[in-house]
């Protein structure tokens, strides 16, 4: 993704594992993602699911609405 993209929260996965399945889960349907870790192991691998604590899921603000209703949909 670009530098110039407006990025969102859409959600904070618990751990790097959960976070991959959402970010899947998004990019399936064709909504651009991008993790961010605060986690133990963010130093290593910053911007992406260390595995370890929690990570933030990133879309574009233009998408946000729309990942939101997906992962919605995904938690029913």
């Amino acid at each position: 993704m670009n530098d110039d993209l407006d990025l969102r929260v859409v959600t904070t996965a618990p751990d790097g594992m959960f976070a991959a399945v959402l970010r899947g889960r998004l990019e399936a349907e064709g909504i651009p993602t991008m993790a961010r870790s605060y986690g133990a192991g963010g130093w290593l691998f910053p911007g992406g699911p260390s595995g370890f604590g929690p990570v933030d899921i990133l879309v574009p603000a233009d998408r946000l609405e729309e990942a939101e209703k997906i992962l919605g949909e995904t938690d029913e």
